[in-house]
């Protein structure tokens, strides 16, 4: 009997809250489950083809059906939604191995999918969601940090403390730090320390996570001049590849704002990407295979930062400040540029979040009013697109735009 493959994808972006929590039980809040909701659909546009996304959305394959009409790459794929109350019934044939693929593996949501009906033999372990959690610990990205270090085009320090002695004398020691909880997400669970001294509400923000997390992450703060991120995959014979790169935007407290949507040729010319392309990845490639092999298999995004030399000019690089061992807005904007952007054309990938209830929709139409979409055969060549479905009671909206 030929077996099949099928692959089913979930967006739960509660996944770093999750793990910092560490229960099957966890409940994320209010706003993030609303983002759930809100951006259920956000997997079909890296899903493969024949690719199923899970989502409540009862009019989902509306909305894939108007991408169809509006973009010709997407409507070569073939894509479909499904509610969750549909689940026990895809799996009744016993010739596929089904590839469930998460926004991130947690404990939360191995409970949720079994709750579905997904058989456990297409769900990680608890050895393997434990191994998970522990590499999504950032003390991963503080031990290989050194080994990246490969020369003097490299700058970095990171320091995993379990006491709140080394805590206070790394406050002393430095004009401006950052702490950092071992399990958050990337820009948060940050604590940013600017005057050099330690204060009791500090002091209290370290003991919470010594004594919830067990350790803390402190690093000197760097004057960056560029953000961006290496995107990995790694499959299931342990094999590291690289995928391309991303280029985002975040605020001066490190909270992601957008992806520029650009071809890995972006910045080819400068100093730092040839040193990134020629000696970091090839190293990169070669570690994570060390450390991850049998251990993980998906997607990791490893966050780096381009940072200025003596004399002002963007040469140093910061080869691994986070590592994010899931799926990334990075490999998500990366996927969409390559596979539905026409190469000659830029743009930007946004989340954005709406309080009221209507601003969502009311951006939405102004934007498809004010740039509409054109295409360049098959490609997206100018113009706005919501990537996913906007109603009224839109909160949270993902959308591009290409000049």
């Amino acid at each position: 009997m030929n077996e099949k493959r099928e692959y089913l994808y979930h967006f739960n972006p509660g996944h770093d809250m999750a793990l910092a929590n560490g229960h099957a039980t966890f409940i994320p809040p209010l706003a993030v489950q609303q983002m759930q909701r809100d951006l259920s659909l956000l997997p079909i546009w890296y899903a493969t083809d024949k690719g199923i996304v899970l989502s409540e959305d009862i009019f989902a394959m509306d909305f894939i059906a108007k991408l169809s009409s509006v973009s010709p790459a997407f409507k070569s794929r073939d894509i479909r939604a499904i509610c969750p109350t549909a689940l026990p019934q895809i799996f009744q044939s016993s010739d596929t191995i089904w590839d469930i693929q998460p926004w991130g593996w947690d404990w939360a949501e191995k409970a949720y999918l079994r709750r579905c009906g997904i058989p456990d033999s297409f769900i990680p372990s608890n050895e393997q969601i434990e191994d998970i959690i522990h590499l999504s610990n950032r003390r991963t990205a503080v031990d290989l940090l050194p080994r990246l270090c490969i020369n003097d085009h490299y700058i970095g320090e990171s320091y995993y403390y379990e006491s709140i002695s080394p805590c206070f004398q790394f406050v002393e020691s430095h004009a401006a730090c950052v702490f950092k909880a071992p399990l958050s997400g990337s820009g948060k669970g940050l604590n940013w320390y600017r005057d050099g001294k330690y204060s009791s509400p500090f002091e209290r923000w370290c003991h919470r996570q010594l004594s919830t997390q067990g350790g803390i992450v402190c690093e000197p703060i760097y004057n960056k001049t560029y953000d961006m991120a290496i995107e990995i995959h790694i499959d299931y014979s342990g094999k590291a590849s690289f995928l391309g790169y991303s280029f985002f935007n975040t605020t001066p407290t490190g909270v992601y704002r957008y992806n520029l949507l650009v071809p890995d040729s972006y910045c080819s010319n400068t100093s730092y990407m040839q040193n990134i392309r020629c000696e970091l990845i090839p190293h990169l490639l070669t570690e994570v295979e060390t450390i991850y092999r049998g251990r993980y298999t998906g997607y990791i995004g490893v966050d780096i930062m381009i940072c200025p030399n003596k004399t002002g000019q963007p040469t140093l690089i910061h080869p691994c400040v986070e590592i994010n061992t899931r799926l990334t807005m990075g490999i998500l904007a990366h996927n969409i540029y390559s596979q539905y952007i026409s190469q000659k054309h830029k743009g930007e990938f946004h989340i954005d979040y709406y309080r009221k209830e209507d601003e969502a929709l009311a951006f939405n139409q102004d934007m498809q009013e004010k740039h509409p979409l054109e295409t360049e055969g098959k490609y997206i060549s100018k113009g706005y697109l919501s990537l996913t479905p906007v109603y009224k009671n839109t909160h949270s909206h993902a959308w591009i735009i290409i000049e």
